[in-house]
């Protein structure tokens, strides 16, 4: 439950990604991401 309402916060806007990782992943606002689970650790990345 946790994942879900930290992506509802990240769709509205709440969750700042850094700039160094926006620039890394040349992400623009809106730009759709795709969250995967790996053992214990959250992993994110563009789609």
């Amino acid at each position: 439950m946790v994942c879900l309402i930290w992506m509802e916060k990240f769709l509205e806007g709440q969750i700042t990604i850094p700039k160094d990782i926006r620039s890394r992943f040349n992400l623009q606002v809106g730009d759709r991401l795709e969250f995967i689970w790996v053992g214990e650790e959250l992993r994110v990345r563009p789609v």
